[in-house]
């Protein structure tokens, strides 16, 4: 018996990482230019990861970062599932019972970002779980 493997192997998920770990080093750019200090980067716990932790004034704002190489099937945060929704809030609560004062405000903001042209679309929704 004869097999013929390929001499280009592909490691599946390698891609998808390498666009994701970029898409968040824009959009920590991103976070930062909007006046933000950047806290933490992929903070993980037993719930779940959130994406980027910044400061701004005196409230906390969790970004969930969402990267698409097209918009044609819809946005990224249209495809929010309840099990995706409860993980992110059992992850900033446990953040903040770790971390923080439990009255210190907090948001949840989503972006999403797009290649476009020679560079990237970003598209900034606030406060999603208000809006969820």
């Amino acid at each position: 018996m004869i097999f013929c493997i390929s001499t280009k192997i592909k490691f599946m998920g390698m891609e998808s990482y390498i666009k994701g770990s970029k898409a968040e080093d824009i959009a920590t750019k991103y976070v930062e230019a909007a006046g933000y200090k950047v806290i933490f980067r992929n903070w993980r716990c037993p719930y779940g990861e959130i994406d980027i932790i910044g400061k701004k004034d005196d409230r906390l704002a969790f970004f969930e970062v969402k990267y698409r190489s097209t918009d044609r099937y819809g946005y990224s945060f249209e495809y929010l599932s309840p099990s995706k929704i409860s993980k992110i809030r059992k992850t900033i609560h446990l953040f903040m019972s770790k971390f923080c004062d439990s009255n210190i405000p907090w948001l949840l903001d989503g972006l999403c970002i797009f290649p476009c042209n020679e560079s990237y679309k970003i598209s900034h929704y606030k406060n999603l779980l208000t809006n969820l």
